[in-house]
């Protein structure tokens, strides 16, 4: 199948449009039109016609009036496209009908058919759609270049698959026998109470399983999604550091800094006050230690008396009795004592000052002094520790500064804050998948037991016999086909992943660096490089994953069975040098056994890319816009 004409009329900024697709040697055709001009209201246009829906986005900020704002107020919108299969040619017609710039109801689909020169209206036009490119993978088919890249976003994947496959035939099936399989169970209740009940507990518990099963579908997919959009958030920070934590770093440190400022200045005041208040015994400290020394010398060779407390000696002789030991005086001690006073007495004053009262002030003024050293010395080493402290901190905030100032930007959070939502979901989304498959086990051992209290039941019915052996043959049918669904399936992968890697290693032009393609059961894509055996999809440059995606679309076009065009909007904005000219001389080769249009911006065609498609068989148009912005046009070159 190919598209041989698009025909516009009033679809937003084509008033009146035909572009026509003359089939050459290489059937490939050009579109080149400035961005706003219309190219993804080309795209939309066709997508619109087929199915009634637009799901590009435009360019624009505000979306323009799906009716021309240059046409009539009662005018229709009108999109044509003729196709050629075969054996005929149909053209796919879709309307809208405008009365005072209001639509009045539905876009109408209609299909025309001709064949063998008969043209027919078709009664069922969406399946003449269905026959050209069914709806739900028609993303394969049309889509804007985004998607090349976008792949890896995509959650939906396995999805379209299922339905390429045409596994929802086996699943009707598989709906009419569980139907089937229920009628023989009621049929078979209606003898038994006791079957009856057994019959409510089974369909319930089935029932259960079937919404635990749906559960398990959305974890699933939820999990997919997350560890998609992780994975693309984990390639986009890659080797960029967290700015919140730099940000929580920078205000941390700030505060530490500020701190030890304020302590190595409170503890020089403390410092300041010290020295003042110990000033004057510190200058007088030797003069006061010689001092002490001079009179304890003087002591030490009896140059000065022994210092006595006179009052206690005086006690003791008035009591007779010892003021220390508390024992009664005999005469000698009496007169030991008596002979210490006198002599004492005689004495001079000044001995009496140095001993009493000078030595023990000087002694308390030598401590003083001590403990001054002790407590500066101290204080000097609080200073010497929290200016190293300071000194740490403002290495670390320099550090931590030049970091923040480099990578200060608001998406590099937002992204990092997405991250950790989605990683702390895909934590408890794991969690609760992992409680839904232990209840899909207990519910399945519950049915299983349910089933052979049942089926023990019935065997005593003699009339339940017959249905029993019905409602048998409908379980293994059932098991046939679920068996056959997981055959279809993995069949399928498998000859993708083989057409993926054949388009893959004939249209790459690095010829070394790969081995293969794995397709995952998911329809995830992992790239193995041929050094490191390890997937490289993450590291591969743009270009490399638009080749894999695209080498993977032709694959999906083959296992589909549907021969239709490839139309792509932008295919070269995301890549950029010799890989444009890689990708034209790509799409060439590949027009050789399939219909490609490609709706390019000036900037991606080129003059290398010019050069790729200089053949002037190769059909190129320019998409232009008025002056007022209201009406493009579509001219050949």
């Amino acid at each position: 199948m190919r598209i041989e004409k698009i025909k516009i009329e009033n679809f937003r900024l084509y008033k009146n449009v035909e572009v026509n697709f003359p089939k050459s040697e290489n059937d490939i055709h050009i579109l080149i039109g400035d961005n706003g001009v219309g190219k993804t209201t080309l795209l939309n246009a066709i997508i619109w016609c087929l199915y009634g829906d637009e799901p590009q986005t435009y360019s624009n900020d505000v979306l323009l009036p799906r009716l021309n704002t240059s046409a009539g107020s009662d005018s229709d919108v009108v999109v044509e496209l003729h196709v050629k299969t075969n054996d005929s040619r149909i053209v796919y017609k879709r309307t809208q009908i405008f009365k005072n710039g209001t639509s009045r109801g539905d876009a109408i689909l209609e299909t025309f058919v001709t064949t063998d020169g008969q043209t027919e209206r078709a009664s069922d036009p969406e399946w003449e759609v269905t026959k050209f490119v069914p709806g739900p993978i028609s993303d394969f088919y049309f889509f804007d270049g985004e998607r090349l890249d976008n792949y890896f976003k995509s959650s939906n994947i396995e999805h379209e698959i299922f339905i390429l496959s045409h596994i929802d035939l086996l699943e009707d099936m598989e709906d009419r026998l569980k139907t089937k399989y229920k009628d023989y169970n009621t049929s078979a209740t209606k003898f038994s109470t006791e079957i009856e009940e057994l019959e409510r507990e089974l369909e319930k518990k089935e029932k259960d399983l079937e919404e635990k099963n749906e559960e398990k579908e959305n974890f699933e997919r939820q999990i997919q999604i997350a560890k998609t959009r992780i994975n693309k958030l984990d390639e986009d920070l890659r080797g960029v550091p967290n700015i919140k934590m730099l940000e929580s770093t920078r205000n941390s440190l700030k505060t530490s800094k500020d701190k030890y400022e304020k302590m190595i200045s409170k503890k020089n005041t403390e410092l300041n006050e010290l020295l003042i208040k110990n000033a004057p015994q510190i200058f007088l400290y030797s003069l006061i230690d010689d001092i002490i020394k001079d009179i304890e010398r003087k002591i030490k060779n009896n140059e000065l008396p022994t210092p006595i407390d006179e009052k206690e000696l005086e006690k003791s002789l008035k009591m007779n009795l010892c003021r220390i030991c508390g024992r009664k005086l005999n005469n000698e001690s009496v007169e030991f004592i008596k002979k210490s006073l006198e002599e004492y007495n005689i004495s001079s004053e000044e001995s009496k000052i140095l001993t009493r009262e000078m030595l023990p002030d000087l002694k308390v003024f030598q401590n003083n002094v001590k403990n001054y050293i002790m407590l500066k010395n101290n204080i000097k080493k609080d200073f010497k520790d929290f200016k190293m402290d300071l000194e740490r901190i403002n290495e670390e905030y320099a550090e931590n500064e030049e970091k923040y100032k480099k990578y200060d930007d608001e998406n590099i959070k937002l992204k990092y804050e997405e991250r950790k939502e989605l990683e702390d979901s895909l934590e408890q989304d794991n969690q609760d998948f992992g409680e839904n498959k232990r209840a899909i086990k207990s519910l399945m051992k519950k049915i299983k037991n349910k089933k052979e209290e049942l089926d023990k039941a019935m065997e005593g019915n003699k009339k339940t016999k017959i249905f029993n052996r019905k409602k048998n043959l409908c379980t293994d049918a059932l098991n046939v086909i679920s068996e056959t669904k997981k055959s279809i399936m993995e069949d399928t992968r498998l000859m993708v992943e083989k057409d993926t890697n054949t388009n893959f290693f004939n249209l790459t032009w690095k010829k070394h660096t790969f081995s293969k393609i794995s397709v995952n059961k998911d329809y995830s894509l992992e790239l193995i490089h041929k050094k490191t055996g390890k997937n490289a999809i993450h590291s591969a440059s743009a270009a490399e994953k638009e080749l894999l995606v695209l080498s993977f679309t032709l694959g999906i076009h083959k296992i589909s069975g549907f021969d239709s065009p490839l139309l792509i909007d932008t295919p070269l904005a995301r890549v950029s040098g010799k890989h444009r000219e890689n990708f034209s001389e790509i799409f060439l080769k590949v027009s050789n056994n399939k219909q490609i249009i490609l709706i390019l911006t000036p900037d991606e065609y080129s003059d290398d890319v010019k050069e790729v498609f200089a053949d002037e068989t190769i059909q190129k148009s320019i998409i232009g816009i008025n002056l007022d912005e209201t009406e493009s046009e579509i001219k050949k070159v």
